[in-house]
């Protein structure tokens, strides 16, 4: 029940529908934002860069330590970042 003993009507059906919509939106892009990030990663093991991106695997584990997102996410950081520290040490 609502404020003062009122009884509330159920949302219409026009508002679930829109936010039925908007949740599928956020969905869809979540998923596209996903998916670029992954396709971004795998090209950089192609070309050979998680080796200077992401640790290799230790002795001890069995996996990597840097998932294919993980690397489409922040190795092109990683990789501006050494290009960025490389021209400044050739300022000192």
């Amino acid at each position: 029940m609502g404020e003062g003993g009122e009884r509330r009507s159920p949302p219409s059906p026009n508002i679930l529908l829109s936010l039925s919509k908007k949740f599928l939106i956020w969905l869809i892009f979540i998923a596209i934002a996903y998916t670029c990030a992954v396709l971004s990663g795998r090209s950089s093991r192609k070309m050979g860069l998680q080796k200077y991106v992401g640790r290799l695997k230790e002795l001890k584990r069995l996996h990597r330590r840097h998932s294919a997102f993980w690397v489409g996410l922040y190795g092109s950081l990683w990789v501006g970042a050494m290009e960025f520290w490389a021209t400044r040490e050739g300022l000192d």
